[in-house]
């Protein structure tokens, strides 16, 4: 039986570092029903982060005493996520209204596969 995923089968990881201001642009362009993972990394905009969680349903902060480094911060927040899928994306990134849709359905064409990334696309 074939099953279908929807934008709630996604989360999306981020990880901020004094990045608050700039991750709302970033929270806009994803799907309400999609759950974010913020992994402050030891900034100092950690109110304002909370602020973020507060107002956006399904957003969730892991607070780093101290910066670990990018990829472990990544792997920290990787291991909260629940839904089938996750998606890594900076802070001062935006997503195109199709692309979960997109990512979504290039994993059920290409099972077994574990990892896709999206086109990256400069701002205009």
């Amino acid at each position: 039986m074939e099953q279908h995923f929807t934008a709630a089968d996604v989360t999306i990881v981020t990880v901020s570092y004094n990045s608050a201001d700039i991750l709302l642009q970033m929270l806009r362009s994803v799907p309400a029903e999609t759950p974010v993972v913020i992994v402050n990394n030891a900034g100092h905009d950690l109110k304002k982060l909370q602020k973020i969680a507060v107002d956006r349903a399904g957003t969730h902060i892991i607070d780093n005493k101290t910066n670990v480094g990018f990829g472990t911060a990544c792997n920290r927040g990787v291991r909260a996520v629940q839904t089938e899928f996750v998606l890594m994306l900076h802070p001062d990134s935006q997503l195109n209204p199709e692309t979960l849709k997109t990512l979504i359905a290039a994993a059920g064409r290409h099972k077994p596969d574990t990892a896709f990334n999206p086109r990256i696309e400069a701002a205009m």
